[in-house]
């Protein structure tokens, strides 16, 4: 039985999947090395601020690309560290 793989080909799903699993890995990973709450949300703050800045500065002004485009990532990056902290608390 063979897996199937094929939405791999497309660069958007990965791109989309990497950033989901970045956001999400970023609070599982500061869980890991906390014992209460407050390293967890510090972590989600420089998050969100170092997600944003990489979307809404870096990719707008060197990489050029539409703001549509850096919303979108900069949503999957919320949407897996909104998961994450689901599953951490």
């Amino acid at each position: 039985m063979a897996i199937n793989v094929s939405w791999m080909s497309n660069p958007q799903y990965l791109a989309q999947a990497s950033h989901f699993l970045g956001g999400g890995a970023l609070i599982l990973i500061a869980a890991l090395f906390s014992t209460t709450w407050e390293p967890i949300f510090i972590t989600l703050c420089i998050g969100v601020f170092a997600a944003s800045l990489k979307e809404f500065w870096f990719d707008l002004q060197v990489e050029k690309d539409s703001f549509a485009d850096s919303f979108m990532d900069w949503c999957f990056y919320m949407l897996g560290g909104v998961v994450g902290v689901g599953v951490v608390f």
